[in-house]
């Protein structure tokens, strides 16, 4: 079976951007790969002038994307359909990555496990009911109130008791073997977000019914997520307007002059710091944290 790369990029020079940078990044590890790449976009054109012709593309528009919203307007669900979409067209091996994504080395190793029935996703983020993030909380309270309701897929009732992992969803990878688990992810994520209005909930889904299925693999140690760091969208814009003449072949020699994971780091060691610690460093340096020198 075919080994399927999915993407969207929609909307906004950001989007595009990041997700040209995540391929740039993957042709760098993979320059002769026979991996497929999918990119759904309203903006065919862009990512033409750059990326080789085999890519394949899916057209998209306002209107789709209003629809895949649907009637609880949720942005992340267009993600849902977007991989049911492509899903049902084509049988494989799938990896679904955000935009805001890039390869730190070959894949070849991901789409062998999940050709083997593995599943993935980006990164393990702990125990739902251990966590002390604001958008977590709220569903573990929620699901200490509220057991054993039904979707309208699954007939079998939704318990989630402790412990429960999650993980990132900023990576997605499965085969056609599992296709029939996104209607149940879409189910519940139309059941929950009306009811808690969290930006995690797709994500929440794919983790219950993954996890029930088989313990996920994460592709951390293979791809970076940097969805913390909006701050590296100028950046971005700023290296592709300075190599605006630069084909794909050079353009794979100069993305580490921009590594996301570096120009990050400060403000990555600034979030693990105490309130006192945080209060300091403010005081003695006058800002919470910078971007490192960088050269495009």
């Amino acid at each position: 079976m075919n080994n399927y790369i999915i993407y969207h990029a929609h909307g906004h020079l950001d989007f595009y951007n990041e997700a040209l940078y995540s391929l740039i990044s993957f042709y760098k590890f993979h320059p002769n790969s026979d991996i497929k790449i999918v990119v759904y976009t309203d903006n065919i054109l862009f990512f033409e002038k750059i990326l080789p012709k085999e890519v394949i593309y899916v057209q998209i528009n306002v209107e789709q994307i209003k629809k895949w919203k649907g009637d609880i307007n949720f942005i992340h669900r267009v993600k849902i359909n977007i991989i049911q979409n492509f899903t049902t067209k084509f049988r494989g091996n799938y990896l679904y990555l955000d935009t805001d994504t890039y390869f730190t080395s070959s894949i070849d190793a991901i789409f062998k496990e999940i050709a083997n029935n593995s599943l993935y996703l980006e990164k393990y983020e702990g125990d739902l009911f251990e966590s002390k993030s604001r958008t977590k909380k709220p569903i573990a309270t929620f699901f200490k109130n509220n057991n054993a309701f039904k979707t309208a897929t699954d007939e079998n009732p939704i318990y989630v008791l402790p412990p429960f992992s999650m993980w990132n969803a900023g990576a997605i990878g499965f085969n056609s073997n599992y296709i029939n688990l996104l209607d149940k992810v879409m189910a519940l994520t139309d059941t929950l977000y009306p009811k808690l209005k969290l930006h995690i909930i797709e994500q929440f889904s794919f983790c219950y019914y993954f996890q029930k299925s088989r313990q996920p693999l994460v592709t951390d140690d293979y791809i970076e997520h940097y969805w913390n760091f909006k701050e590296f969208r100028p950046i971005l814009n700023e290296f592709f307007l300075f190599h605006k003449e630069k084909d794909l072949n050079k353009l794979v020699n100069y993305i580490d002059n921009i590594n996301p994971l570096y120009l990050s780091k400060e403000k990555r060691a600034y979030k693990t710091k105490s309130f006192v610690e945080k209060t300091w460093q403010k005081l003695t340096k006058g800002k919470k944290w910078g971007i490192p020198p960088y050269q495009l």
